[in-house]
């Protein structure tokens, strides 16, 4: 019975890793696209609910998938993040063949401190003082999708749902 049951956990055990590989080959392959994307679409919700997208400069400053966003204080969007803070990223490669797309809760920030840490040079010509003039928005993800075509991972054949992770 013993003889039976060590091949089995063997073979359990390599889909075990090999899932887990995927995973981790599919993150990396995910933050490969996410980093060499020059901007990104922000989709919020507004009062009646009704998406609200945007293109915005992104700061991915480690990788955990967590990315800033600068505002100004009184845009459209604090008040819909005020309200909701369920939010979509969108991130597509320069070549078209790839993108991510992250779905996540914001958080927005206007700690000094904060801001200072993890302020991205692009941003300063268009906010005069950091402090008084932006707030930055962190989106913590929740889940992430992602199609490359280059990599082949592609949708399911019929639906076209691409491949999703989760994050705890």
């Amino acid at each position: 019975m013993i003889t039976r049951i060590v091949p089995f956990l063997f073979l359990f055990s390599q889909f075990i890793l090999s899932q887990e590989y995927a995973e981790t080959q599919f993150k990396k392959i995910s933050m490969d696209i996410v980093k060499g994307s020059n901007s990104c679409v922000f989709i919020t919700l507004d009062s009646l609910g009704n998406p609200q997208a945007r293109l915005m400069d992104p700061h991915i400053p480690n990788g955990d998938f967590v990315v800033y966003l600068v505002t100004n204080p009184f845009s459209r969007k604090v008040k819909q993040l005020e309200n909701d803070s369920r939010v979509v990223l969108n991130f597509q490669s320069v070549d078209g063949n790839s993108y991510v797309t992250i779905s996540g809760s914001s958080l927005i920030i206007d700690d000094p401190e904060i801001k200072k840490k993890y302020w991205k040079e692009s941003w300063t010509p268009h906010y005069k003082n950091i402090n008084e003039n932006s707030l930055l928005i962190r989106v913590v993800p929740k889940s992430l999708e992602m199609i490359s075509i280059p990599n082949n991972i592609i949708g399911d054949s019929i639906t076209w749902k691409p491949k999703k992770i989760y994050f705890n």
